[in-house]
């Protein structure tokens, strides 16, 4: 599952005016953006809340632990660790890409026919756009700072 960040053609076009360092710093926040978001998803598979059902893992004398499944609507509550460690990023330029390598990372966030979603990557995506907002204008500030020096 791969989300996609970029800035807004308004901005890129504020960045791109001012040259090369308007494409380190625009560059900058949004590696710095979506980092922050792969952090966030991680951080709600980890800590949960998991109000879902309790049940042993493994049978009869072979039972390992207990776990607390997610409820629909809430991020999936780790297990194994495998979704939470498949997640990576990947940047070039102005945009960024957030990739869950988990195959079932998608049925997770979207949901089946027969499972509710258990969202962590929008909800991340979502309660990081103010600070998307804020990376983007601090890069413009201090691309024009440097622009300014030169």
């Amino acid at each position: 599952m791969t989300l996609r960040i970029e800035g807004t053609e308004n901005v890129i076009r504020k960045l791109r005016a001012l040259g090369q360092a308007g494409e380190q710093e625009g560059a900058r926040a949004v590696r710095a953006t979506a980092e922050k978001i792969r952090t966030d998803a991680v951080r709600a598979i980890q800590q949960g809340p998991a109000t879902g059902r309790t049940y042993e893992r493994g049978s009869g004398q072979n039972l390992s632990a207990s776990h607390t499944a997610s409820a629909p609507g809430e991020a999936p509550m780790t297990d194994t660790g495998n979704l939470a460690s498949s997640g990576r990023v990947s940047h070039e330029g102005l945009g960024a890409d957030i990739i869950f390598q988990a195959p079932y990372a998608k049925w997770l966030e979207y949901g089946t026919m027969k499972m509710g979603e258990r969202p962590f990557l929008v909800p991340a995506l979502k309660s990081n756009q103010r600070y998307f907002s804020d990376q983007l204008q601090r890069a413009i500030s201090r691309a024009a700072d440097k622009a300014d020096r030169a």
